[in-house]
């Protein structure tokens, strides 16, 4: 151990003959004894051993007592050590992350055709109006009221045969998000069906109703076919989804579109696949 600097060495040693301090002083307190005792000292070895005493003492910042010594070196000596902390490695990756490339194919996909795994609980349009989920299903592709005729045909020759249905209002109630999700072989047949609706004039998407509360009776009103409504698709990998938003009231207003609007368009990406813990 390397002590600090003013603890290397002693202090230097004090008279020629190199002998230590104390003894010199020794030497001298006997020549003192003799000049005590002719002035009637006769306690000869008492006043020796007095200065002896005295100047035997070492001082305690010289050396460091051998419990310090140990301690010290105990402390300095011991090597650091060089093995990999295992609790570190314990804490790595545990598994590989989510290829979302496995949602493109029926034979890789393992997304379950429910309402928890397709449909958002809620979803926050581009306005910060929050809607929540108040009803689902799982129904036939064609069997929405108020469909068209023209994409009743598209989704029966695509071979679309069931969809997860869910409905959305926000806090007030004002409106109705009809929002469904189908499912395909591939992320190329739910493409192509998106692009061939697309092409498509006036069509309409349908929409599935809660089976009460608010809103419940716009799948069979005569005011529906009036109102205005809004429209909106997602190809998302193997799945397609549609969702229409339309005032509860059934108002034709087309102001109204400045909500439903961005209500329809968040809907149609909040539902899907994503919403799968698994994926």
């Amino acid at each position: 151990m390397t002590l600090p600097e003013d603890k290397k060495q002693p202090p230097e040693k004090q008279g020629s003959s190199g002998d230590p301090p104390w003894v010199l002083i020794t030497g001298a307190a006997a020549s003192i004894v003799a000049v005590l005792g002719f002035f009637g000292f006769s306690n000869v070895e008492q006043v020796t051993n007095l200065f002896a005493g005295e100047s035997a003492s070492p001082s305690s910042t010289t050396e460091p007592t051998s419990t310090s010594a140990e301690f010290a070196e105990s402390e300095t000596t011991e090597p650091e050590t060089t093995e990999p902390d295992s609790t570190y490695e314990a804490a790595g990756p545990t598994s590989a992350e989510f290829d979302s490339s496995t949602l493109d194919d029926i034979s890789t996909d393992e997304t379950p055709f429910t309402r928890d795994a397709l449909l958002p609980e809620t979803f926050t349009d581009s306005l910060g109006v929050e809607y929540s989920l108040v009803a689902s299903g799982t129904h036939d592709c064609t069997s929405a009221a108020r469909m068209s005729s023209n994409m009743r045909e598209l989704l029966s020759e695509y071979d679309c045969s069931r969809s997860v249905t869910g409905n959305y209002r926000p806090g007030d109630d004002s409106i109705l998000v009809s929002v469904r999700v189908q499912a395909f072989d591939d992320a190329s047949t739910a493409q192509r069906l998106s692009d061939a609706i697309g092409r498509t004039e006036t069509v309409n998407y349908g929409i599935f109703c809660p089976n009460n509360g608010v809103g419940s009776d716009a799948c069979g009103s005569p005011a529906y076919p009036n109102a205005k409504i809004s429209q909106y698709r997602a190809a998302d990998h193997r799945y397609l989804v549609l969702a229409t938003a339309f005032y509860t009231n059934l108002t034709s207003d087309d102001r109204s579109a400045e909500w439903t609007g961005p209500a329809a368009r968040t809907a149609s990406r909040a539902a899907g696949p994503e919403n799968h813990v698994g994926n």
